[in-house]
């Protein structure tokens, strides 16, 4: 019975953790939203706003938020930076998170969702790649760093942008469709 009960309770746990996180695509959507729906919609998952920056001279502005902040430090699970201009619908998000299963479910779904590879590299003791859809372009970086302890931890970056962005911006690789 003991057993049975730590098992719910581990459950429930889990459910909250992870019902709390954003989907891959509930991400790529946040382009498509402007600055307060992608706030509200952000403080609705339990992100907390660290930074906002208004564009000037030329410079995205952007908003950057973190996900089980800890209230002592700059530390947290997850952060997210959401990327805007004044003067055009150019938006870009990026998404840092440390945990493995996450990275494996949302590559899985973003191959699933038709897009394809089209650069890889190892650069800098980092794996850079990057996978190109219809509309929309995904660069993923995966490292390691040394916490305050001196262990290596793994860390996941997903850049977010339209494939326009990407083309125009970027100017690398292009699949033909």
């Amino acid at each position: 019975m003991k057993t049975h009960f730590l098992n719910i309770i581990f459950l429930i746990a889990t459910i909250n953790i992870y019902s709390q996180n954003l989907t891959i695509d509930e991400i790529i959507s946040l382009r498509k939203k402007d600055i307060t729906e992608a706030e509200e919609f952000l403080n609705t998952k339990k992100w907390s706003l660290l930074n906002a920056n208004q564009p000037n001279n030329g410079k995205l502005g952007s908003m950057e938020f973190s996900f089980g902040k800890n209230e002592f430090d700059d530390k947290a699970q997850a952060f997210l930076g959401y990327y805007f201009s004044e003067n055009s619908e150019l938006k870009r998000i990026d998404f840092d998170f440390f945990d493995k299963t996450i990275y494996n479910n949302y590559l899985t779904r973003i191959k699933s969702l038709g897009c394809k590879l089209i650069d890889s590299k190892v650069n800098d003791a980092e794996i850079t790649k990057t996978y190109q859809g219809l509309t929309t372009t995904i660069k993923i970086t995966i490292g390691t760093r040394k916490n305050d302890f001196n262990s290596t931890y793994t860390f996941y970056i997903f850049f977010i942008f339209s494939k326009e962005d990407y083309i125009t911006n970027y100017n690398w690789v292009l699949i033909k469709e």
